[in-house]
């Protein structure tokens, strides 16, 4: 079985390029012939691969395995809880609905029925602290990162957006990728499949 290096990877297009350990050219792979692995491929992970030739004479790498990667695990059926124990959440959740509901239309504390509810299942948490207002809306703070497809890619691929714009420009199918996912303004896509530059570097 072949084996390569991931060269270049699109997060976002969930396709790349594998360098051939055999010095061959670069080949094509989709990230539908990656299956069951824990996490999606990296620039710089080892794999091993076929290859299949499609009906137009371009290759593909198909039946791809990433070494050193885990295969996620099947996921197991959990057998259902008892009818009972769904009964007593369904209930509780009733409660807690109805406590909300005077909460928020009378701005009052629902008493009464914070009163039933501790009462039928005084194992539980009190009433009052699972709908206490939140003192400092700070702790809440959230994080957001936007999300690169080619924030590793960049840097290992050694390319930068130099105002290119047709495949005429390019050296290689790796740079075409680059600038075709990277930079705005680019013609070198123009049947819109999101291999570009195919008849100069990228036909296979």
């Amino acid at each position: 079985m072949p084996k390569g290096t991931i060269k270049i990877w699109n997060n976002e297009r969930g396709f790349g390029f594998i360098k051939q350990d055999s010095g061959a050219a670069d080949i094509f792979i989709h990230i539908s012939a990656l299956k069951h692995h824990v996490r999606k491929p990296i620039v710089g992970d080892l794999i091993q691969f076929e290859i299949h030739r499609l009906d137009d004479g371009k290759e593909r790498a198909v039946n791809c395995y990433l070494q050193g990667v885990a295969s996620s695990s099947p996921k197991v059926n959990r057998a259902p809880k008892s009818t009972g124990v769904s009964i007593k959440s369904v209930l509780l959740l009733l409660v807690i609905a109805v406590g909300i509901g005077y909460k928020v239309l009378d701005l009052k504390q629902p008493d009464a029925v914070v009163e039933v509810a501790e009462k039928a299942y005084p194992q539980r948490k009190p009433m009052t602290d699972l709908y206490r207002p939140v003192k400092d809306s700070s702790s809440f703070s959230s994080s957001s990162s936007s999300f690169s497809s080619f924030d590793s890619q960049e840097t290992a691929s050694g390319y930068s957006c130099s105002g290119k714009v047709h495949c005429s420009q390019m050296n290689s199918c790796s740079e075409a990728m680059f600038y075709l996912s990277n930079c705005p303004g680019v013609k070198i896509d123009g049947d819109g499949d999101g291999i570009p530059c195919e008849r100069q570097f990228c036909g296979g």
